[in-house]
């Protein structure tokens, strides 16, 4: 449960906000909320023209044409989309995988920001909201784009990219250190002190299994592991690995520690594995049993297994945070 919050919170606006304080993102999947025009608004369009509102979770509303929603975009849980059974007065949540860059920043939880009539931060979180705005044609910060998104929902469609403010966090400086340069740039601002904690991840809860996403589901908690229905296989003892990596003649991996490069996600959204790499450069996909193998042998030198208590583990970052890391799909 969030932590109740007892600071004053300092009012800004975005426009007090300077761009140096903005950093370079990848969105990897794209989030729209859509819903289907009323008569009233179809009526303003000329016949066979656009018959779908769409409101992007990070840029401007438009319309479009059924066909373009869906030949190219699919139901937060993978399924199709099928239009037909549409409300007008309901918001339909579509995604799909994305490359675009974006820039973003995380507002400090002694800080409300008002975004365009959005105000971020209104809610009690245990990780402050971050703002997160498109490039304009000549590549640079689109303020008009710029939208509120929570942190839990950030951390499924976003990462950040290689930053000196996140190096100096990784090597064990205060975590919000990378956003108090907010303060520092808004003359006549208290900087007040943010003594929040990270909570644990929650389990995973059970999906839906209906085919139509509305816009609830996008937000619910989610830890990364695969479907709870999946059986799970519990790690083997100390100094055996259950499926040895198999790597070119003369490689280290097996005797090397290893560090944790990239997230591995399927069509989902689920973290199912991980690409590790030996001091050798070499590479390799693993699933999360293998990993949590791995972390119970302390051969992977930026990422432990915690047990959550029941006997299922999930993975914490040692001097990272592991949804910074890059994504690959499967």
């Amino acid at each position: 449960m969030p932590q109740n919050r007892n600071f004053q919170k300092v009012e800004i606006d975005l426009s007090q906000i300077p761009d140096k304080v903005f950093i370079p993102g990848v969105m990897v999947r794209e989030v729209l909320r859509v819903r289907p025009l009323t008569h009233a608004e179809k009526e303003q369009n000329p016949r066979g023209g656009p018959d779908i509102l769409v409101s992007p979770l990070v840029g401007k509303p438009y319309q479009a044409k059924r066909d373009f929603i869906k030949n190219n975009y699919t139901y937060v849980n993978g399924r199709k989309v099928n239009i037909h059974g549409w409300k007008s007065s309901k918001l339909y949540v579509v995604v799909r995988p994305s490359d675009i860059m974006v820039f973003l920043m995380q507002v400090p939880l002694n800080h409300t920001v008002n975004v365009n009539g959005v105000i971020a931060n209104s809610k009690s979180r245990n990780s402050g909201d971050y703002i997160v705005c498109l490039p304009d044609e000549g590549g640079s910060l689109d303020r008009t784009t710029a939208s509120v998104v929570p942190a839990q929902l950030f951390h499924k469609i976003c990462y950040i990219q290689p930053h000196p403010s996140i190096e100096k966090a990784a090597r064990g400086q205060r975590r919000n250190k990378l956003f108090d340069m907010v303060s520092k740039c808004i003359p006549g601002v208290t900087k007040l002190r943010n003594n929040s904690r990270r909570t644990p991840v929650q389990p995973n809860e059970r999906r839906r299994n209906s085919g139509v996403v509305v816009e609830a589901d996008i937000l619910r908690p989610n830890s990364g592991r695969i479907q709870q229905n999946q059986p799970r296989v519990a790690p083997q003892p100390q100094n055996t690995v259950r499926r040895p990596m198999q790597t070119a003649p003369g490689s280290q991996m097996q005797q090397d520690k290893f560090m944790v490069v990239q997230n591995v996600l399927n069509s989902y959204g689920q973290r199912v594995g991980f690409v590790i790499q030996a001091s050798n450069g070499a590479t390799r996909n693993i699933n999360r049993d293998t990993a949590t193998q791995l972390c119970l042998q302390r051969k992977i030198a930026n990422m432990t297994a915690v047990d959550n208590g029941s006997g299922e583990y999930f993975f914490r970052g040692i001097g990272i945070s592991l949804d910074s890391l890059p994504t690959t799909y499967i």
